[in-house]
């Protein structure tokens, strides 16, 4: 009986999991969440590259002025 409990109850817990892959891979809720994954580095990257470009030079020219 208790094996019985306990495949019912594992076979609960993967139609769970199902449920939850398909809500997680719909197409609605898949695009932005891989949008942000892809765009975030991107953008964390062009900002260092503009903070380099305004910031990094002034250290740069002042060094080889010393």
């Amino acid at each position: 009986m208790h094996l019985a409990y306990r495949a019912r109850y594992n076979e609960k817990q993967l139609e769970i999991r199902l449920l939850e892959l398909g809500y997680y891979l719909h197409p609605v809720r898949l695009v932005p969440s891989l949008v942000t994954e892809w765009a975030q580095p991107m953008l964390i990257e062009l900002k260092n590259r503009i903070k380099e470009y305004f910031f990094g030079r002034n250290r740069r020219s002042r060094r080889k002025e010393a």
